[in-house]
């Protein structure tokens, strides 16, 4: 796996964790306040909340896979990175953090290009300067042969 998709899904799996965790503190408290005759106005907001975020930060985790494309990949996940760090508050700042470095990993990604023949491996040595024109066809005409 490659760096970017190792951190989206860190970030996307502790992040889920967290709101998780979030929500599950958040409902006992609430349960205790309803015992005590508090109101529940908030709880309604807070689920959808969380439920958004979780299906954000699963997007954030299948997306590194499936998109090709790194550059527009980098910008997903740094708008992904953005949208749930307002959606879900100072709470998912870690995952915040995790895909910013998955976005910017995946932006400055460079393939590497395996040259496919021993022919294109010869042309890149002369290319680079490696071998003089005399040796260049030499072992051109020894592989030709």
């Amino acid at each position: 796996m490659r760096n970017y998709q190792i951190l989206s899904v860190i970030g996307g799996v502790l992040s889920i964790i967290i709101v998780f965790s979030v929500y599950i503190t958040l409902g006992v408290l609430e349960s205790f306040s309803n015992a005590f005759g508090g109101d529940s106005a908030f709880a309604e907001d807070l689920v959808a909340q969380i439920a958004l975020s979780i299906f954000l930060y699963i997007g954030a985790i299948i997306i590194p896979f499936v998109v090709k494309n790194t550059k527009l990949l980098g910008y997903m996940l740094i708008i992904l990175a953005i949208s749930t760090v307002i959606l879900v508050g100072g709470y998912g700042i870690l995952g915040f953090a995790l895909l910013i470095a998955g976005g910017i990993a995946a932006i400055r990604y460079k393939s590497k290009t395996v040259p496919s023949s021993s022919l294109d491996i010869l042309k890149e040595r002369y290319a680079k300067g490696e071998i003089s024109l005399e040796e260049f066809e030499k072992m051109k005409s020894d592989l030709e042969s």
